[in-house]
């Protein structure tokens, strides 16, 4: 049904700088406003951060929260008119609405063994970010008493929108033909409290950093329908979200 491809993208500082993780971390957060951001040094030095729209599950006081994600448009930055046409054209497709619908089905029979009284909206809405516009479905429901959040992580990681569908059969075929490492990228980041509440995002829209190379993902949802060149562009227009947060500093003088 369908199958979430993804891809990486290189990128190299100047020979004088080196790749800043704390203030492309910023730059993410000044600008991503509508998204969460993340950043975590690993012990082989490099750190992984990014900015995520997707909320994989937050929890309070019992109250379940998660979306389906998926379906994209560029944003226009020449014209607000046609900026709204775009949003508009994305809620109106039948590809994109499929996808969508895939996507909050699977999230719905995933949370039903840990999740009471689920709500779902009878449509999506287009959520817009700086650079991209999703279809969105915020879906809601009350823990079950003998579940915890990562109940709800087991069931849900990895959704359709970073997977596929059937997910078994999905995850084997990009096991088989993806040629990607994609390492923490699209995996659950988060945080618990010592009562059990919490909130996991999906780590897309992220980056590998090194000082002397950084390396962004992006993944897009294939299902019959898709067009490969359409596919393409969307995956340029997800990583101009890192690229046009990475920030470098000066390698003079910073050696310690």
């Amino acid at each position: 049904q369908k199958v979430v491809l993804a891809r990486s993208a290189a990128f190299i500082p100047s020979q004088a700088q080196r790749f800043d993780p704390l203030a492309t971390a910023r730059a993410l957060r000044n600008r991503q406003t509508r998204s969460t951001t993340f950043l975590i040094r690993r012990k082989d030095g490099q750190a992984f951060l990014g900015s995520s729209p997707e909320v994989l599950v937050r929890l309070e006081k019992g109250r379940v929260e998660t979306v389906a994600l998926a379906g994209t448009r560029r944003r226009s930055q020449d014209s607000e008119l046609e900026d709204i046409a775009l949003g508009t054209a994305l809620l109106e497709s039948i590809k994109d609405r499929t996808e969508q619908d895939l996507v909050a089905t699977a999230i719905v029979d995933a949370l039903r063994p840990h999740v009471s009284d689920i709500e779902i909206p009878g449509r999506p809405e287009v959520i817009s970010l700086p650079d991209v516009q999703h279809l969105r479905t915020a879906i809601h429901g009350t823990l079950c008493d003998d579940s915890t959040i990562f109940d709800l992580v087991a069931q849900l990681h990895p959704t359709p929108a970073v997977g596929g569908l059937p997910r078994q059969e999905a995850l084997n075929w990009l096991d088989d033909h993806e040629q990607l490492d994609r390492g923490w990228y699209a995996g659950p980041i988060g945080w618990v409290t010592g009562d059990g509440n919490g909130e996991f995002v999906v780590a897309i829209r992220s980056v590998l950093m090194a000082p002397d190379m950084a390396s962004a993902f992006a993944g897009c949802g294939l299902i019959a329908d898709s067009i490969p060149e359409d596919e393409w562009e969307e995956s340029q227009i997800k990583l101009q979200t890192v690229r046009q947060g990475l920030a470098v500093e000066d390698r003079v003088g910073m050696e310690r």
